[in-house]
C-alpha cells in the first residue's frame, strides 16, 4: 500500500514469510515481509537492482538476481540479507531464478548464448547446462516440487506459450497451445496445478490456474488490471 512498483512475490516454505522486490526505497530491492506481524525489512540495501527472489526449499537461502557488478547476475544469501554470493559470473545477463527441490540447483534464464535460454547451474556455480537449446525466447522457469520437471515460458510455437520440460525424458510438452501469451508459471506445493497469468481473457492480462497436463484451466482474476507472477501459497 505505498506508491512503489512492487514485484516478484515468492513465499517461503512455511507460509509465513515473502520475498519480494520493491522500489519504495528508489531502486529495486529484496524485501522480507513477515505475514504475521505485518512487518517488511529491506534485505539486500543495495544501490544496485535487486530482484526475482526465489526461497529455496529448506528455507535457508534466497536467489536473486542483480546487476550490482554491472549486468544481472544469480546471486544467494540468507533470509538475513548476509552470505551474499555470485553464483552465475557470466558478462551477459542473467534472471528468473527458482531452486530445485534439492537445494543444489537453481534454474534461470540467460541470454548468454544470444538469444535466452533456460540454463541449470549447481549453487557452487558448477554443472551449468543449456536444457532450452532452441532460437527462440525462453524465460521465466519454474521447477515442479517434485524435482522432475521445470516449467517456462518460450516463444518458440510463434507465441508466448507454457512449455514443461521433463528432465528424465528430455521432452517437451506445450500445455497452453493459446493463441493469446502465457506467461510466469508457477507450481503448486502438492505439483498438480500450475497458476499462470494470461491476457487470453481480453486486453488485460489474468490469472488462471490449470492442471500440471494443462487441462482444467480456470480464471481467477478479472479486475480490468494486469495481474503478474502469481504464486500458490504452502
Amino acid at each position: 500500500n505505498l506508491p512503489s512498483e512492487d514485484y516478484w512475490p515468492s513465499w517461503s516454505p512455511t507460509g509465513e514469510l515473502m520475498a519480494l522486490s520493491s522500489t519504495r526505497k528508489g531502486n529495486f530491492d529484496v524485501y522480507i515481509f513477515d505475514i504475521s506481524q505485518e512487518t517488511l525489512t529491506n534485505i539486500t540495501n543495495n544501490p544496485a537492482d535487486d530482484g526475482w527472489p526465489s526461497w529455496s526449499a529448506d528455507g535457508k537461502w534466497i536467489a536473486f538476481a542483480s546487476d550490482r557488478e554491472g549486468n544481472y547476475d544469480i546471486y544467494v544469501m540468507k533470509p538475513d540479507g548476509s552470505g551474499v554470493r555470485n553464483v552465475t559470473n557470466n558478462s551477459l545477463e542473467n534472471g528468473t531464478p527458482s531452486w530445485a527441490p534439492d537445494n543444489n540447483r537453481i534454474v534461470f534464464s540467460s541470454n548468454r548464448t544470444g538469444d535466452w535460454e533456460i540454463f541449470i547451474i549447481n549453487v557452487d556455480g558448477g554443472g551449468l547446462t543449456n536444457i532450452s537449446n532452441n532460437r527462440a525466447e525462453d524465460s521465466t522457469p519454474s521447477w515442479s516440487p517434485d524435482g522432475k520437471k521445470i516449467a517456462y515460458v518460450t516463444d518458440r510455437s510463434g507465441d508466448a506459450e507454457i512449455f514443461i520440460y521433463d528432465l528424465e525424458t528430455k521432452e517437451f510438452k506445450n500445455i497452453t497451445n493459446n493463441p493469446a501469451s502465457d506467461g510466469f508459471p508457477s507450481w503448486s506445493p502438492d505439483g498438480n496445478q500450475i497458476v499462470f497469468s494470461s491476457d487470453r481473457s481480453g486486453s488485460t492480462n489474468n490469472i488462471f490456474t490449470m492442471n500440471a497436463d494443462g487441462s482444467n484451466v480456470v480464471q481467477i482474476t478479472d479486475d480490468g488490471y494486469n495481474n503478474w507472477k502469481p504464486v500458490f501459497r504452502p
